[in-house]
C-alpha cells in the first residue's frame, strides 16, 4: 500500500497587507500588547531609515523625537486591532 500527498493551496496575504495588520500570537499572556509595540517600532524605525538613509544615532534628541512621531504617525492610522494603547 502507498500512500499518495494530494497537493494543497495555500494562500497568505501580501507583505503590505501584513505590516499594516499583522496576525500576531500571543504568547505570554503578562505581555500582550509587547508583540505589537515591537512591531510598531520596527516599521517606524524602517520608515525613519528610509527617509533618513541612516540609523538613528545613539542618545540623539532629533532622532528619538523623530523616531517617536513616526510611531505615533503609524500607530494613529493602524487598524484597531493593531492599535497600541501606550508607547
Amino acid at each position: 500500500m502507498t500512500q499518495v500527498k494530494m497537493p494543497v493551496t495555500v494562500s497568505f496575504k501580501s507583505f503590505t497587507e501584513s505590516a499594516k495588520d499583522p496576525e500576531i500570537l500571543i504568547t505570554d499572556f503578562a505581555k500582550m500588547d509587547y508583540p505589537i509595540q515591537l512591531h510598531l517600532g520596527f516599521r517606524a524605525l524602517d520608515i525613519f531609515i528610509e527617509t533618513q538613509e541612516r540609523l538613528p544615532r545613539p542618545w540623539n534628541v532629533e532622532d528619538s523625537t523623530a523616531l517617536v512621531a513616526i510611531a505615533n504617525e503609524l500607530n494613529a492610522s493602524d487598524t484597531e486591532k493593531s492599535k497600541v494603547t501606550y508607547l
